[in-house]
């Protein structure tokens, strides 16, 4: 790892379920709209990953906000309710809370390198979490911007065109094997896989060391605070 992280010029960072707790905020407006949720926990991110996989893969020529990506999960979860009441994600996102790591991560990062967010969001939606991120970053690639929704590869050719670097001087660390992990590392970007959940299934993948495509992180951590401990130790 030492030889490769000498080279790296910028860490890059999916944004939702990375640096924001997702799956708080999901569970908050669930238990919000209604308390009486016959399924558990890991069902029911489970059933938003799957639904939102789906909305995502939809989309074609004819683009669909990830507002409404939302909306279409919102209306798969609020099935699940007893008595069935009305989920509004997309609503509820701008309140889905930072990881307690995630700001002084963020910090330490970008006095170090150049820091970048590559998320399947929209513009409105991601300017309301951006506070809570320790600091803006310096190269924001959006959903909305791209017009493409990740594992698809735009996201990662923007951040490339607009910064100059290599794939190789790139960092790019992510909770998601399927929608990062595996499409970073296809590329050639160094990738941390940030495991938090250890051995399972994550909300938005497999919580699995190597992905279904057989890409491999080159880092894996339990947190931010445990990545930087390694990143550091590495750089010594």
């Amino acid at each position: 790892m030492t030889e490769w992280l000498a080279n790296i010029r910028a860490v890059t960072f999916d944004c939702y379920g990375t640096l924001i707790d997702w799956e708080r905020g999901i569970l908050a407006e669930v238990e919000r709209a209604g308390p009486n949720v016959p399924l558990k926990r890991e069902e029911l991110m489970s059933l938003f990953a799957e639904h939102e996989r789906e909305a995502e893969r939809g989309v074609g020529a004819e683009w669909r906000p990830y507002a409404e990506v939302l909306g279409r999960v919102s209306v798969v979860l609020s099935a699940h309710l007893v008595p069935v009441k009305a989920i509004d994600l997309a609503t509820s996102l701008p309140f889905w809370p930072a990881f307690e790591e995630t700001p002084e991560f963020v910090r330490w990062a970008a006095s170090r390198w150049a820091v970048g967010i590559l998320s399947n969001v929209d513009e409105d939606l991601f300017a309301q979490t951006v506070g809570k991120l320790g600091r803006a970053p310096d190269v924001l690639v959006t959903a909305e911007q791209v017009r493409s929704y990740k594992p698809r590869r735009k996201h990662f050719y923007e951040l490339l065109r607009r910064t100059g670097l290599l794939p190789g001087e790139v960092l790019h660390v992510a909770e998601s094997v399927y929608h990062d992990i595996e499409p970073a590392g296809a590329m050639g970007m160094r990738t941390a896989y940030i495991n938090r959940r250890g051995a399972g299934v994550s909300a938005s993948g497999p919580g699995k060391w190597g992905g279904d495509r057989g890409v491999r992180a080159d880092v894996e951590a339990a947190s931010l605070t445990e990545l930087r401990t390694i990143l550091e130790g590495a750089a010594g």
